[in-house]
């Protein structure tokens, strides 16, 4: 498949997921959230840049939503139409850019992430396609993974800026950022440096380029968060400090998270009655889910052997 006819194949993916993502977005109802981003985001197209006045909830969502937001206003206006088309188009962003990652990766991935993450549920949809629930986060990591991966095959020391710029946006944006992606790029970094000492090999200077890129974007993120502060921008109290589970509920959150997967994903068919479609459909999404589940479990086995992505979306994970 030559490039154009490829870059119109997954233009083509984007703009039909987007279709179809804005139709489901369109019959769930916002929320208070949800209409207090998009109030931001008009503030912001008002003149307001830096949402003075204004005080956030847990994480900002500045770059990674409500930015996107602010433009979707200046392009369709401030109406109703932006509750369910800008979700839309981002869960399909989202999707779009897991499937390209999965296809270059490996296209025996492509369908189980297609029928686990990229047809959504009653229950998934509910959650992901509303505004400023850590979608346009992970667009940005996912896209950043492209830059990761396009740095270390071309070793062109100039992506490092483009990487740092959208890292620091994104770690200034969402807290999430911290927790599933620096932590693990971080100590991927690490292990691989660790690695080539303990082999005896010459430390891989890419690697150690980009754990210190990584931990400089911490650093210009809390950069950016000043100057807001002394600009008088939005005010953001924060959330407490996460704490060791009490030793009673360690089995009950074990079971509600087995239990939510199989929801998120469709795949609850537990209690439902054998032979009917629902079940059928279910049974399908199931063995999905697993097909998926073994993807990951081989790669687990051979971590050290499998690149640099591979590692990073399993420690993440």
């Amino acid at each position: 498949m030559s490039k154009k006819l490829e870059l119109l194949y997954w233009l083509a993916t984007f703009i039909v997921l987007s279709i179809i993502y804005s139709m489901i977005a369109k019959n769930i109802i916002p929320n208070s959230d949800v209409m207090s981003s998009f109030r931001e985001a008009r503030d912001i197209t008002e003149g307001n840049i830096f949402l003075s006045g204004w005080d956030l909830s847990t994480v900002s969502f500045y770059f990674t939503e409500i930015i996107p937001y602010a433009i979707a206003i200046k392009i369709i206006g401030f109406n109703e139409n932006l509750y369910y088309i800008v979700p839309g188009i981002f869960m399909s962003m989202l999707v779009t850019l897991s499937l390209y990652i999965s296809h270059t990766k490996s296209r025996a991935s492509l369908w189980p992430v297609l029928s686990v993450f990229g047809i959504p549920t009653v229950f998934s949809s509910s959650i992901m396609l509303i505004a400023c629930i850590h979608i346009g986060a992970y667009i940005y990591m996912l896209a950043i993974i492209l830059i990761i991966d396009r740095y270390r095959k071309k070793n062109d020391l100039k992506l490092l800026f483009p990487y740092v710029f959208m890292l620091s946006l994104l770690v200034f944006s969402d807290d999430i950022s911290k927790y599933a992606f620096i932590i693990p790029i971080v100590f991927v970094c690490i292990y691989r440096m660790y690695a080539s000492l303990m082999k005896r090999d010459s430390l891989n200077t890419n690697d150690l380029l980009l754990l210190v890129f990584t931990i400089s974007s911490i650093f210009i993120a809390e950069l950016i968060s000043f100057i807001f502060i002394k600009l008088g921008g939005f005010n953001l109290p924060g959330i407490t400090k996460p704490h060791i589970v009490e030793f009673q509920q360690i089995t009950s959150n074990i079971s509600l998270v087995i239990m939510g997967v199989f929801k998120f994903f469709g795949g609850y068919a537990f209690g439902m009655e054998i032979g009917g479609f629902n079940s059928l459909f279910t049974m399908i999404k199931v063995f999905f889910i697993f097909v998926f589940l073994f993807l990951s479990y081989k790669n687990i086995l051979k971590f050290k052997e499998i690149d640099f992505i591979d590692q990073v979306l399993i420690v993440s994970s």
